[in-house]
């Protein structure tokens, strides 16, 4: 599940590992979101270390009952400290930007970076067999849907990922399988 809507959402500012607050309506969209999630059978809740999704699986963990356990891993991905809190147009002002899956934010990581980190904490919720929620942001889920997808790795912008979206990700034998939005 992608965070809530906050209020640099509605102000179409960079987030990046930034934060800002859920809106009155962020939280009652992941309030709806756990009223779908009931009937999910989950057992536990991981989550991005961001305030943001933090607060998102807070309201659905209290929901359902269950504790939240954070994950720096599910992070947003990392667009350096200069782009954090300015408008989403000003990646395309910076010298010698690219949608390379190698091209790093300066001071932050590449969407390699952010790739290979995603990987590595899906490698470790598949150690523990429980149905797990795992709340974090759109970066991380359009790394996720480009794979289910097959798509190329400079692909993985090109996902259009909504706000507090819930999606269902199988993944088998290393891999991520098939995406079902249970809300979109």
């Amino acid at each position: 599940m992608r965070h809530a809507e906050t209020e640099w959402n509605v102000q179409g500012l960079l987030q990046g590992h930034g934060d800002a607050p859920l809106t009155e309506l962020g939280r009652r969209e992941a309030s709806e979101a756990a009223r779908l999630l009931e009937a999910e059978g989950l057992q536990r809740i991981v989550a991005s270390d961001l305030g943001r999704a933090r607060d998102t699986a807070g309201i659905v963990g209290k929901r359902l009952g269950l504790e939240v356990a954070l994950d720096r891993s599910w992070r947003e991905l990392d667009v350096g400290p200069q782009l954090v809190g300015q408008p989403s147009a000003a990646v395309a002002s910076l010298s010698g930007y690219e949608r390379r899956p190698s091209w790093r934010f300066p001071g932050g990581e590449s969407l390699d970076d952010l790739r290979a980190r995603v990987r590595q904490a899906l490698r470790r919720l598949d150690a523990d067999p429980r149905a797990t929620l795992v709340v974090t942001h759109g970066g991380p889920i359009r790394v996720l849907l480009a794979e289910a997808a097959g798509l190329k790795p400079d692909r993985v912008l090109e996902q259009v990922v909504p706000r507090a979206p819930v999606v269902r990700f199988a993944w088998h034998d290393g891999r991520v399988g098939e995406a079902v939005f249970l809300r979109r």
